[in-house]
């Protein structure tokens, strides 16, 4: 939740300084504030979780936004034909091996990236079922990507929708 709360306080200097248009970020986490120089919303895009850097879902944040994602795809080992992730579930001390990679969200609160930042690694540590099952629950804005035999599937909560570029 570091990444979130280093975002929050870029974004608060940068609101002290004037800056009324930005869009800045750490590792996952990044927060907007008004829009590009075009006028457009800032346009943001969910990497594809392959190494390949290219997009797997573009989105729309709005003119005051923040956004969190939370994964396992770029720091993770595996053992034995078991990926291990570098994050811990707190309920077992051990790694998450489930087949969630990825878990975006958008905060509730524009002005909040810590707490998409916390929501998302909340969520990551879940899985993508019981994580998806918890977002529809409390109306989180969640983006879930998984691993399956034949690639990666993408899935999100409803609260999600308003977000993806179509």
């Amino acid at each position: 939740m570091g990444e979130g709360a280093g975002v929050d306080d870029l974004a608060a200097t940068l609101e002290s300084l004037g800056v009324r248009d930005y869009l800045v970020g750490v590792a996952g986490s990044l927060r907007s504030l008004g829009r590009r120089p075009d006028g457009r919303t800032w346009q943001l895009a969910i990497e594809q979780p392959d190494g390949s850097g290219r997009p797997a879902q573009l989105l729309d944040l709005p003119a005051g936004g923040a956004i969190s994602t939370s994964g396992s795809y770029r720091n993770y080992f595996e053992a034995d034909g078991v990926r291990y992730s570098h994050t811990i579930d707190p309920s077992t001390g051990r790694p998450i091996t489930h087949r969630g990679v990825s878990v975006t969200v958008v905060s509730p609160d524009p002005a909040d990236v810590t707490l998409a930042d916390a929501w998302a690694t909340a969520l990551n540590v879940l899985g993508p079922e019981r994580g998806l099952a918890l977002a529809e629950a409390r109306g989180i804005a969640a983006y879930f990507i998984e691993r399956t035999d034949d690639g990666f599937r993408s899935r999100h909560s409803s609260a999600f929708e308003p977000f993806l570029k179509h």
